[in-house]
This record gives structure tokens, sequence and C-alpha cells, in this order.
């Protein structure tokens, strides 16, 4: 869970970078199957990341207990009879930060619409430990194939402040966005760490098999650009070039907002779902 606009100056929080792992998922999954799959996996791969605390909102009261998740489940259930679309929010253990569960809205839409799950680490407690680094490596291909994602991603944010397992964005926060709106626009032009090609973008990205940063995996294509999580700057050299039909169209026009009207460096900038247009061909999720 990000909290924005609290805190401008960061002043009494850790600054860190995040590492964020999102799973997108075609909208018709079945829920309570899907959550189980997901809360199985953490167990096996990465246990710090099972949930905590969770909750549709702040503060999150709810409790999982060491071993029974069927009231998380019911919750991840409960948010897909929402008829606009809900959201699940969690905490986990450290260095696992937060997680959040979108249920994307069902309501007829000219986009096609998809659900995602997230996760949040604080990157900078485990850049010395490659075993940590290692283990949400195979943890994102893993929840990969359990959730049957259509797309994953794995990326970095610099400049994030950390408290009390909050994630705070303020406006020395790095713009990352990744996928804008509620609506599945194409595959994102922003280049990230890990990427995940599953469903019908495996077939239409069938070159990328002889590439050799990507591998063949059980219901998808994987590719890892280094063996270290890289920032947005340093994929840009190194990031493969996909296939423009496939992506996204974005047309840069920045925003911004004055934060502190005291402080006219304190601002924000962001990217409008105005200037995001849907990719020439987006296959059925």
């Amino acid at each position: 869970m990000f909290n924005i606009l609290k805190n401008l100056t960061g002043k009494g929080k850790k600054s860190s970078d995040c590492l964020t792992l999102q799973w997108c998922l075609p909208l018709s999954g079945e829920q309570a199957s899907l959550a189980e799959a997901f809360i199985n996996t953490l167990k096996c791969h990465y246990p710090e990341a099972l949930p905590v605390k969770y909750g549709k909102y702040e503060p999150l009261t709810n409790k999982t207990g060491p071993k029974d998740f069927e009231l998380f489940f019911r919750s991840w259930s409960d948010c897909s009879k929402s008829p606009c679309g809900d959201l699940l929010f969690f905490r986990s253990t450290y260095p696992c930060v937060s997680g959040t569960v979108c249920i994307g809205d069902p309501r007829p839409n000219k986009v096609k619409l998809y659900n995602y799950i997230a996760l949040n680490f604080d990157l900078g407690a485990m850049r010395q430990d490659t075993s940590r680094i290692d283990a949400l490596v195979e943890l994102f291909k893993q929840v990969a194939v359990a959730t049957n994602a259509f797309y994953a991603a794995a990326f970095v944010v610099r400049n994030v402040h950390i408290d009390k397992q909050t994630i705070w964005h303020n406006v020395d926060t790095e713009g990352y966005e990744l996928l804008p709106g509620r609506g599945w626009p194409g595959l994102p032009v922003a280049p990230t760490w890990l990427a995940w090609f599953g469903g019908a973008y495996r077939a239409e990205l069938s070159e990328l098999e002889n590439n050799p940063l990507v591998s063949v995996e059980p219901g998808g294509l994987f590719l890892k650009v280094a063996s270290m999580p890289l920032n947005k700057d340093q994929l840009k050299k190194v990031f493969p070039k996909l296939p423009q039909r496939l992506l996204l169209k974005h047309v840069p026009k920045a925003r911004s907002m004055a934060l502190d009207p005291e402080n006219p460096e304190a601002f924000a900038e962001w990217w409008s779902a105005e200037e995001f247009f849907p990719a020439d061909y987006i296959p059925e999720l």
C-alpha cells in the first residue's frame, strides 16, 4: 500500500528503493481458488510475504493466523462480488512491506479489464543478500504460473520512504507509471527488471525465445534482464525491444501540482491517463 503527500520532506522516515512485483490476471479467474494458489505459493517460496494484517482501508484491522487464511480468502472472494471492482490491502513481514489485490471493475467498458496482485519490498534491505533476490526471482515465476498471469513485471521505484510497514511517496519519489487506468492498455512501454509473458502474449512474443535474457517456462516466457534489480535508467540500455503493435501508446505530457505554497520546489509530477492510449493489438487475456 502506498501513501502519498504525507510528510513531504520525508523527515523521520527511512529513505530507500521499493521493488514491486506485479502480476496481471484474467478478469474471469475464479477468486477462491486463485487466493489459495497465491497463498500456497508464498508459503513455499517466500513466507515473509504472507499477509499478516489486511483490509479494504486503513487502519488494517484484520489479522491472519499463523496457518489459517480462511478469513483472508473470504475477504478476497468478497471483493470479487463488488459490482464495480474492489481493492484488498495487506501488510507482510519485513522486508516485504505490503501488498495489494485489485479486482477489476466488471462493468462493460471499451477496454479489456483485468485483475492484479502486487507485492512491495524494501530493496535497500535486500541488496546485500543475493539469496533473498534469488528467492524473489523464483517467487515471481511461481506466482505467475500458479495464478495463470498473462503478464507480470518486477520494477524498482527509487526514493520512497518507509515507516512502520508503510511506503510513502513524496516529492523525491521517482515516477514509474507502469499501467495507467483500470483497463488493460497493452504491454507497458516502461522497461522492467523482470517480465513474464503468458497467455496469448507467449505466442505473440515467440521471437524472444532466442534472446539470451529469456527462458521458456511452463505457462510463459520469463525475462530477467540482470542478476540484481536495475532501476529505470539502467534498464533503458539493456531491455529488449518489444513489437510496437503490442505496446500501449504514450504521449508524454507532464502534469504537476504544488504541494507546499511556501516551497516552490515542492511539487508532484505525474502522467494522466489521458496521455495513454491502447496498443494497436491486444490479444484475448
